[in-house]
């Protein structure tokens, strides 16, 4: 009995002993776990601490770069916006330059102009703007209908009273007939022209051959009241003039060539200075049809 109960005894507390042992290994193998479960966290955290680092690095080179770059760019930017700058100043010089150099153009293409379309000495259209205007004025006319009257004006002895007055006197009294024919030319689209020498030509549009009649008159009466002596006139005492008028009616049946009106007016005026000068000479419906 006594032996048995030392038996149990002794089991027990070998199996306390057993127990104790493997709790206390328990606790070893859990705090070891422990420890190696912390390690892990902190290799973790250390490792993201240094990937963080490194991506920190990485960023702070990279921003330097940019930075260095933006530096570079900027820096070359601000030289090429010198060279814009310095481009568009030289532009605009050249630019100024160039309108200058047309503006110049233009003003002398006008003078040539000038030159090329008024006569020199009076300042009124010279022949060359005349057969211009009256090949505008024919086809109008004929495109239209309508008529055209053609006015040749002769200064009556203009060569005696050159001859000894001078040729300056001459030439102011040419001047002074010339604004004298213009002024008479009341309607937009009548010109008066020098067609050479001491001759001029009018052209006319829309008038019937006694309208044409009364404005020859009109011209013939002013320079005969600008009361210019000349001595050497052998009509009176004072400068006159000769007048030869045309009219057309377009489109005729029997039509006419501009050319053909500007003789028959040259006619009426050969006929003016055979009758005695200082008058108005026209054509009638005979003379055209034998014109023609």
């Amino acid at each position: 009995m006594s032996e048995n109960y030392a038996k149990e005894e002794a089991l027990e507390e070998l199996t306390g002993e057993n127990q104790r042992r493997s709790d206390a290994l328990n606790l070893v193998l859990s705090e070891l776990i422990s420890l190696k479960m912390q390690g892990f966290e902190r290799a973790r955290s250390f490792s993201q601490r240094v990937q963080l680092w490194s991506l920190f690095v990485t960023m702070m080179t990279l921003l330097l770069g940019i930075g260095a770059s933006l530096n570079i760019v900027l820096r070359y930017n601000r030289q090429i916006q010198g060279h814009i700058a310095n481009l568009e100043s030289q532009v605009a010089e050249r630019t100024a330059s160039l309108n200058a150099a047309c503006k110049d153009l233009e003003e002398k293409k006008n003078q040539l102009e000038v030159l090329v379309t008024i006569d020199p000495l009076t300042g009124i259209c010279n022949r060359r703007n005349f057969d211009e205007l009256f090949a505008r004025e024919w086809a109008r006319a004929c495109r239209k209908g309508g008529s055209l009257v053609v006015m040749m004006i002769d200064v009556d002895y203009f060569k005696s009273y050159n001859d000894n007055y001078g040729h300056a006197a001459g030439d102011q009294v040419l001047k002074r007939v010339a604004k004298t024919l213009q002024v008479q030319m009341k309607r937009p689209g009548d010109s008066i022209c020098r067609y050479g020498g001491e001759e001029f030509i009018a052209l006319l549009s829309d008038l019937d051959l006694n309208g044409a009649i009364q404005v020859a008159e009109k011209l013939r009466r002013a320079v005969e009241d600008l009361n210019i002596t000349h001595q050497y006139s052998k009509i009176s005492g004072q400068l006159s003039i000769s007048v030869g008028v045309a009219v057309a009616s377009l489109p005729m049946e029997e039509p006419i060539s501009p050319r053909t009106l500007i003789q028959l007016a040259d006619k009426m005026l050969y006929e003016a200075k055979e009758n005695g000068r200082n008058q108005v000479k026209w054509t009638v419906k005979e003379d055209r049809k034998k014109a023609i």
